[in-house]
């Protein structure tokens, strides 16, 4: 078992270090893609090689968290929490020091239009493709009345004069040729759904998530969330990001907006997020029992034990497991709590655990919760384990 220890004083010079990456400095916006990270496996990388490793997020983000590296290649759909719950997420991209991204246009042929789309259809036209710098997975829908087939390019669309019907807002990333859905597979549940498009005139695979909102504000900017990612001090002094699970925000920093639900879990959280480092307080402890992923991943990062904290014969109960998968990787405040199955329930138990932007926020110094030049793309495609509900 390996834990977090340090004091307050330490803690706050450390989070001001990590403030430093706020610092103006010549940087290079880069993009990666399921496009880029298809090659990277193919040129013979590991899962555990990481893209912008230079924006702020020690060891950068693991190209084994966008995608499995099977044959096919499929995505790779994450553990989170959620305003508490158990989330699981998928990533499909990742910028380095872009302040800001827009949406861009996708066209739908539809047969007419009477008051709203007519025979839509299933085969969009994308308007700027992986390649560019310019790309984002979030699309402004634009009905245009032209049969299907009949253009298969924006120049055909915009040469063609043809009728033009601005809408919603749509979230799906292209795709190379082949890649699968994997995990987030919940067809007919509608988590993520597989496509083909058009692009320049050639066919485009595309994944598209249909219960995730879009939120373009002014100037087609994609308004972000923050989503939290727990940093560490190893044995040699180094700041680490060890793969435990991320907690996903409801709204800027410091807003206090309230989860994006009426009556319990949907899916209606954001796709896109700033990352934050979120430098872990001194009394705070991961449930992490001995043999579990999480013990392992904080091992392989060199995050300095804890011998105090001791887990419960029930905890540890292989008969248990079931029982406690929705507890492993929290953070938590009080590792005494850690000691039963009674005594570390989430959601209103003694733990305190952090496990919500709101409970982040509420324990955690704010020098410590660190703004990244990363932002991703991170669909939620289930929420407690069930997959996400299309409406």
């Amino acid at each position: 078992m390996r834990h977090v220890a340090w004091g307050a004083s330490v803690a706050l010079g450390l989070a001001a270090g990590l403030a430093a990456c706020d610092a103006p400095r010549p940087a290079q916006p880069a993009l990666w893609t399921l496009y880029d990270v298809a090659a990277l496996y193919a040129g013979g990388a590991s899962d555990t090689e990481a893209v912008a490793k230079d924006a702020g997020l020690p060891g950068g983000v693991a190209i084994g968290t966008m995608l499995n590296n099977t044959m096919p290649p499929t995505l790779a759909v994450r553990p989170g929490f959620a305003d508490t719950y158990l989330v699981g997420y998928t990533t499909s991209e990742v910028w380095a020091h872009f302040d800001e991204i827009w949406a861009q246009p996708v066209y739908i042929p539809v047969t007419g239009w009477s008051g709203g789309p007519q025979g839509p259809s299933e085969h969009p036209i994308f308007s700027v493709g992986a390649g560019s710098l310019f790309y984002s997975p979030f699309w402004r829908m634009i009905y245009v009345e032209v049969a299907d087939g009949a253009a298969t390019s924006v120049r055909e669309i915009l040469d063609g004069k043809y009728r033009l019907h601005p809408s919603r807002g749509w979230v799906a990333p292209l795709a190379p040729e082949g890649v699968g859905l994997g995990d987030a597979q919940t067809i007919p549940s509608g988590g993520a759904i597989m496509g083909t498009g058009w692009l320049d005139g050639a066919q485009a695979p595309f994944i598209k998530y249909p219960v995730t909102p879009v939120a373009i504000g002014d100037d087609e900017v994609i308004d972000e969330v923050p989503i939290f990612h727990f940093v560490f001090v190893s044995t040699d002094g180094a700041l680490v990001a060890p793969a435990i699970p991320a907690v996903l925000g409801s709204g800027p920093i410091g807003s206090h907006v309230p989860m994006p639900t009426g009556d319990g879990p949907t899916a209606k959280y954001n796709g896109y997020w700033r990352v934050y480092n979120v430098l872990v307080p001194a009394p705070a402890r991961v449930f992490a029992p001995p043999g579990s992923d999480y013990e392992k991943a904080l091992n392989d990062a060199h995050v300095p034990s804890d011998p105090s904290v001791t887990y419960g014969m029930d905890v540890t109960d292989p008969a248990n497991a079931g029982v406690i998968a929705a507890r492993l990787g929290r953070v938590a405040m009080r590792k005494s709590c850690f000691g039963g199955l009674d005594t570390s329930v989430p959601i209103n138990g003694s733990c305190n655990y952090l496990d919500s932007q709101y409970a982040i926020e509420a324990n955690v110094d704010p020098n410590a919760i660190v703004r990244t030049d990363v932002t991703v793309t991170c669909p939620i495609v289930s929420l407690e384990g069930a997959p996400v509900v299309q409406p």
